[in-house]
């Protein structure tokens, strides 16, 4: 079991948290332990969200590529004829040393991560990323979950952003029961 840093006596309030792997975990339990006097408040047991997403500042390596991600190669993703190509950004960029240029020469193109297992530990998955778009472009979030054979099971997709400006696109989504 985790326990929490110990304290010393003070007037001030103090801020104390404890993260644990919870992942095997049915239930938990919160104790308060005081060695003399002390008064508590504001107690809190939440799910922190985890981030295991490989490279998600799409930084590219030495010799350009992108470890962890790709081009998709789904043609039935969305509609129309999937052609184009991406490439590594050090000049547009919304934080980090680079952003991904993609570029439709077809009806879409798509660049996306490798697959990630759906955790036990939860249903529920936030995807999020920062897009902007030259001219008539329109940038989507997809979110495309398969089976244990890598069949898809199920697409969602975010409302498309426009503009130069940089937009969050955010999926929040419950797992297919399904999906693996």
């Amino acid at each position: 079991h985790k326990t929490a840093p110990r304290l010393r006596a003070g007037q001030a309030w103090q801020y104390v948290a404890v993260e644990a792997n919870t992942a095997e975990a049915v239930r938990a339990r919160v104790w308060f332990c005081v060695k003399g006097r002390a008064a508590l408040d504001d107690v809190a047991l939440v799910s922190a969200p985890v981030r295991f997403m490989g490279n998600k500042g799409l930084e590219p390596d030495d010799r350009g590529r992108m470890p962890f991600w790709g081009e998709e190669k789904e043609d039935a993703l969305l509609k129309g004829r999937r052609a184009g190509e991406f490439r590594p950004d050090a000049q547009i960029k919304h934080e980090g040393k680079s952003s991904v240029l993609v570029t439709a020469s077809g009806d879409w193109f798509g660049f996306a991560s490798i697959n990630y297992p759906v955790t036990p530990a939860t249903d529920r998955y936030e995807l999020s990323a920062w897009a902007r778009g030259d001219g008539p472009a329109t940038a989507l979030l997809l979110a495309c979950w398969t089976d244990d054979q890598s069949r898809i099971v199920r697409v969602d997709t975010s409302p498309g952003v426009k503009g130069q400006d940089w937009q969050r696109l955010l999926l929040s989504l419950v797992a297919p029961t399904n999906a693996s």
